[in-house]
């Protein structure tokens, strides 16, 4: 999982499940994100339908949702009471799911848990949080001095954080164990290693990101490639052992005894237990902009909108409801996926299945360019209330105008006051490279490459280098369209 220094939405599951690369942020004012909650499988069916969410979650066998009010509406499976949100249900930025109890971070920095009674006790002071981890029956929270307070059953030692308990940037929790990236780009691993799932390969060094898995975890490394450990013993089913050629990675997720990896051209590499072809991607292999590990499937979201899901389908959890469009974030529980959909007030809902960007209006069922008038500085009028267009003001009155910036923003935000040798800073890099690419992989492909240069020269931190490239990743792909008028770099 990745740290940032803003407030982050991040699309958690239950790390045994799966670990999701597409995130969305919620902004305090302005446009923001949003949509309606889909699910298919096992524990589908929702308390609310609005069309109001910003992230969503998947436990054992139950469902977390966060709204843009900051509320969480939960359901699913609620023997213990992992879907009775405690009061006051608010100011809710994070959230995370066991297999029994529920977890969130609120916008004070503290954290509420819920469900069964001996997983819920967050160690005081409850303060100064900035993100938190869901394991089977253990929970870790991430605090802004590097630190990490673990809680839950310790009966592997996966509440006990090994000293030097500092400088800390990011976490992930497996079943029985817990992972944490420190700002020296290392990783350190404590709790159950009957599987090697703690012992972190040699060459400890130049991490960005950690995933865990049931039994085994991943590591992404600064120059794209994975490393996986934790498969010791029997079963042996390959999750450790990653697919060639291993370069090229800005994603990772680990499923129960499977492994995904994302890659800077949008297709996706599977590896591990392939009992009901969880690891056989279907094609076209490409497109892709985020990943989610369920238990025995998987589920690949597209930079389109659409959703492809392979594996286990004995719940229906690769059976995607249509209209397979206008998503905007992933999620894959034990038997069962859930997704957002952006609400036909974001996104201009065409005949063909696609949703309309740029400057685009749809016209008679088909994406057509336009501008359409605004009736006010808020935006009203505005199909695109994300942050994808705004209200300007234009030559005869207000106009809904298509505009990157806020997305573009955010790359400048993970590394601010950093610029190239040319003087360029991370959002004039974004800038340029959306003007020389003719497609989303390339463009990803180019803003990693000027990345990477900040890092290898140590002007940023792994974790910072991994920020950009997922940046990147969720850049609208609409925007990259072929034409022969752009150099390819």
């Amino acid at each position: 999982m990745l740290k940032s220094s803003r407030r982050w939405f991040l699309i958690n599951t239950l790390p045994i499940l799966a670990v999701v690369a597409v995130s969305i942020e919620v902004h305090a004012g302005g446009h923001r994100p949003g949509g309606s909650i889909v699910a298919w499988g096992g524990q589908v069916v929702g308390p609310d339908r609005s069309d109001q969410f910003a992230a969503v979650a998947a436990g054992g066998s139950h469902n977390l949702a966060i709204k843009l009010d900051g509320s969480v509406v939960a359901w699913g499976n609620n023997e213990f009471g992992q879907t009775q949100v405690p009061a006051p249900n608010a100011h809710f930025v994070d959230i995370a799911a066991g297999n029994l109890h529920s977890v969130g971070l609120k916008a004070d920095s503290s954290i509420a848990a819920w469900g069964r009674s001996d997983l819920t006790n967050v160690p005081a002071p409850n303060s100064s949080f900035v993100a938190v981890a869901a394991g089977g029956s253990h929970s870790l929270g991430l605090k802004s001095d590097g630190s990490i307070v673990a809680w839950g059953s310790n009966l592997s030692g996966q509440t006990d954080p090994p000293t030097p308990n500092t400088g800390f940037v990011a976490i992930a929790a497996g079943d029985f164990h817990g992972l944490g990236l420190k700002s020296d780009d290392s990783i350190v691993a404590w709790g159950s290693n009957a599987y090697g799932q703690s012992n972190v390969p040699a060459l400890n060094t130049d991490f960005v990101a950690v995933a865990a898995g049931r039994w085994h975890s991943l590591g992404l490394k600064t120059d794209g490639s994975i490393v996986g450990w934790g498969c010791r013993r029997p079963p042996f089913r390959g999750q450790c052992t990653v697919a060639e050629p291993n370069t090229g990675f800005v994603a990772i997720a680990a499923g129960t005894d499977h492994s995904l990896g994302l890659k800077a051209d949008g297709s996706i590499v599977a590896w591990g237990y392939n009992c009901c072809g969880q690891t056989s991607v279907p094609e076209p292999n490409t497109g892709f902009a985020g990943i989610a590990a369920g238990e025995y499937h998987s589920v690949g979201l597209k930079a389109d909108g659409s959703i492809v899901a392979w594996g286990d389908n004995s719940y229906g959890q690769t059976n995607i409801p249509t209209p397979n469009a206008r998503f905007l974030a992933i999620a894959a529980g034990s038997n069962r996926s859930v997704a957002i959909r952006a609400s036909c007030a974001s996104h201009d809902d065409c005949d063909d299945g696609s949703f309309c960007n740029g400057s685009e209006v749809c016209a008679d069922g088909t994406c057509v360019d336009g501008q359409r008038p605004c009736d006010d500085a808020d935006g009203l009028g505005c199909t695109h209330l994300d942050a994808t267009e705004s209200c300007e003001e234009g030559e005869n009155g207000p106009i809904c105008d298509w505009c990157r910036s806020v997305v573009i923003d955010d790359c400048d935000t993970a590394v601010p006051d950093q610029r190239t040798e040319d003087g360029r800073t991370m959002n004039q890099v974004v800038a340029d490279c959306d003007g020389r690419t003719v497609s989303h992989g390339r463009f990803v492909e180019c803003v990693a490459a000027a990345a990477r240069i900040w890092r290898n020269d140590n002007l940023i931190m792994g974790r910072d280098y991994a920020r950009i490239v997922s940046c990147a990743a969720r850049q609208p792909p609409t925007t990259h369209r072929p034409d022969p008028n752009k150099l390819d770099p």
